[in-house]
């Protein structure tokens, strides 16, 4: 209905017949390809190349422009451009980090004719527009009889409130949105930001073409000031806040840090466009560069030329110190995010070395990310450094609060063993200063030589262990339980901190069996360094099949533990214990009884008790006052599948851990389970993963993201 929509508005505006077509796309977000909805200008183009307009609909982050799509699509079309819908039908990962490769690769098949091949396009304007976007074009920031400089704008038509701008200044010295040039250096970041509610800028670069490697001071600086003035002037129209952000690459990075290390300095000041408008910028994104002249490598192959431009560093030492950025700074800036790709040349490494000594001698604050894919002079594409550069931005435009902390990869951790990681829980080792991960390992690898479930059982309790506040996680061994025979299953543990010493409560089967009919038993076990682990008692609970404990100290001082009753169609019973080694059976949990579940875990945050169970059809959540009596929440979670790796399926068995007032819902995946795609391989249908999500509190309910980025820094306790 939207399409027909459009298309209606279409041949009321231009009165004409329409040239419609579709063309499929295979997206790396998406398992499926994705149409493309293709509308050719509204008059006879003849020969002349297109330009292209590719309209992003229904992406996942937040919507920023209020203008509807019919109205916008129609004045593009009625512009002559060829038009393009692309719809990601709300795709969790269709936002930055995650959306960047997509955008790279949209380009790169432009590029190689692999997409929209039966068209004549021009390469020199090809726009990637979010939903609720308008373009502006040659805005002129630096008229010049020879080469007058402009920019084009991409911009929320409309906007809910006022949207912060990044200015580019372009690689391409003749073309200034080139597609060749974006698509060789991988560069997304105005295609991407503007996904999440950013203007985007893209200015021609002041030195005119052939680029030869030297930009001449001061004219420069007094152009990309006029770029910024420009930009801020022309905001107020367009629905701009006046903050700007400046992001540079390659020939446009010392463009970048030059805006950064000159505010105030009126010699730059007076030429061009807007001469009475500001030209600071609130935030810096400076990547592989040059920064400065007065230190090179002695075999930087640029040397031979710089002498002949401006004579040697001996004779004309002024002439090199005012070519580069960074020797105009003398006292602290704005905070800058830097990176580099860890293959760039020898020069360029040093260059960044040199500018984050500088920086750090100043006092002057910086985010540095290092991309580890090796692949040469090029942007990132990696989410663990896109999405900290995004919340950078959002920060310093937009002064939004921005969650600390790494991102957590997809998988968190698999175990490299037996690969089938499951049940865990976390605690802080407080002699190593380490956050340990105690987990379920299944020998989901084993293959050959198992009946029915053995390959569930016969495995000791994992460890994995953490240094960054929980963002990564290395195998460490296993737990020394010195209990029961070689055979002996652990499953499901639950560890405690108290009283000086560390207490596990494990599940026990003994021995390996085929199914599922066998006795089973929860232990208590001691320890003093996480490591070795003390028999202390085999505790006397509602049944002799009993699993998954967990335990929470209650106001009083005393501890309840929920465990599962698989005598009782696997019912959430509950314990009390005034000392963690004796305790006294309860019965079933008082609202927890619509059906059976496993893998109880209790925690207190905001105000409520909570109890969180694996129904394995996703986590169902129960809510308490008096952690006796549970009322369940309406919607369960992690019941969908994600679209990240390892994630596509529904969450099981989880820990939660909240620190700092933030709490953090370990579980695991069997990414295998997929309806859709059963593997045929037992291993890949078996083998788990260990994944993490941020939850959310807000109207006396939970619930949780797993699409979106978790950021995860977990203090000491």
């Amino acid at each position: 209905m939207r399409r027909l929509t459009w298309f209606l508005m279409l041949l009321l505006t231009t009165g004409q017949a329409l040239h419609a077509a579709t063309e499929s796309w295979q997206s790396l977000l998406t398992t499926n390809a994705l149409e493309l909805n293709i509308l050719e200008p509204s008059t006879n183009y003849g020969t002349a190349p297109l330009p292209v307009i590719i309209y992003l609909k229904n992406l996942a982050a937040p919507r920023t422009g209020t203008e509807s799509d019919d109205s916008i699509l129609a004045d593009f079309h009625a512009a002559n451009y060829l038009v393009v819908t692309l719809d990601y039908a709300k795709n969790p990962q269709a936002r930055v980090p995650f959306i960047n490769r997509d955008l790279g690769k949209l380009r790169d098949d432009l590029r190689a004719k692999k997409l929209l091949g039966l068209y004549k396009t021009d390469n020199a304007h090809i726009y990637i527009v979010p939903e609720g976007d308008r373009l502006k074009r040659d805005v002129v920031f630096y008229p010049d009889p020879k080469r007058t400089l402009a920019l084009d704008i991409i911009y929320p038509s409309k906007p809910a409130k006022p949207a912060s701008v990044l200015i580019e200044f372009s690689c391409d010295n003749v073309d200034r949105w080139g597609n060749t040039s974006l698509s060789i250096c991988s560069d997304t970041i105005l295609d991407a930001e503007a996904t999440e509610g950013f203007a985007v800028a893209m200015a021609d670069h002041p030195v005119p073409p052939p680029y030869k490697g030297i930009d001449p001071m001061p004219d420069c600086a007094l152009k990309i000031k006029a770029a910024v003035r420009t930009l801020r002037a022309t905001g107020p129209e367009l629905g701009m806040n006046g903050r700007i952000g400046v992001f540079g690459f390659s020939r446009g990075s010392g463009m970048a840090l030059m805006l950064a290390t000159t505010k105030g300095m009126p010699e730059f000041e007076g030429a061009g466009e807007n001469t009475n408008a500001d030209s600071s910028v609130q935030a810096a994104v400076v990547m592989s560069g040059r920064f400065t002249y007065l230190n090179l490598l002695t075999n930087d192959h640029m040397i031979p030329r710089y002498n002949i431009a401006w004579g040697t560093q001996e004779t004309h030492p002024d002439v090199w110190r005012k070519a580069g950025a960074l020797d105009y700074l003398t006292n602290a800036t704005i905070p800058m995010f830097l990176s580099i790709n860890c293959s760039e040349s020898p020069d360029a490494l040093y260059q960044m070395d040199i500018l984050r000594k500088r920086l750090d001698e100043l006092g002057s604050k910086e985010t540095f990310m290092l991309d580890p894919v090796p692949r040469g002079h090029k942007v990132p594409l990696v989410p663990e450094i896109l999405g900290p550069l995004n919340d950078y931005l959002k920060q310093q435009l937009n002064a939004e609060p921005i969650a600390a902390g790494k991102i957590a990869p997809k998988p968190l951790f698999r175990d490299p063993v037996y690969d089938g990681a499951a049940d865990p829980t976390t605690i802080w080792n407080r002699d190593e200063k380490k956050w340990f991960m105690f987990y379920t390992n299944r020998r989901a690898n084993l293959t050959n030589g198992v009946d029915g479930v053995e390959w569930v059982h016969g495995t000791k309790i994992g460890i994995a262990e953490s240094g960054d506040g929980g963002a990564t996680w290395t195998y460490r061994g296993t737990a020394d339980i010195r209990f029961g025979m070689n055979d002996t299953t652990f499953w499901a543990p639950e560890v405690i901190d108290y009283g000086g010493a560390y207490h596990m409560y494990v599940t026990v089967v003994p021995g390996i069996f085929r199914d599922w009919q066998h006795p089973r038993d929860i232990v208590h076990l001691t320890s003093t360094n996480l490591l070795n682990w003390k028999y202390e008692s085999t505790l006397k609970l509602a049944s002799d099949r009993v699993i998954d404990p967990c335990a929470l100290q209650l106001p009083n001082g005393s501890w309840r533990m929920w465990y599962n009753n698989e005598r009782d169609k696997k019912s959430i019973y509950y314990a009390d214990s005034t000392n963690l080694f004796d305790w006294q059976d309860r019965g079933k949990a008082p609202g927890t009884s619509e059906r059976g579940g496993e893998g109880p875990k209790a925690f207190q945050w905001k105000n409520f008790y909570w109890l969180v169970v694996d129904i394995w059809d996703g986590l169902r959540i129960y809510r308490s006052t008096d952690a006796v009596t549970w009322t369940r929440q309406p919607e369960d979670i992690l019941k969908i599948p994600g679209q990240g790796l390892d994630d596509a399926a529904k969450g099981h068995h989880c820990d939660v851990i909240v620190n700092n007032d933030r709490a953090y819902l370990f579980y695991f995946t069997h990414p295998g389970e997929s309806i859709t795609n059963q593997p045929a391989d037992l291993h890949e249908k078996r083998r788990s993963s260990i994944q993490v999500v941020e939850l959310k509190f807000k109207d006396d309910t939970l619930t949780c993201d797993r699409d979106q980025p978790t950021h995860i820094d977990l203090k000491a306790p």
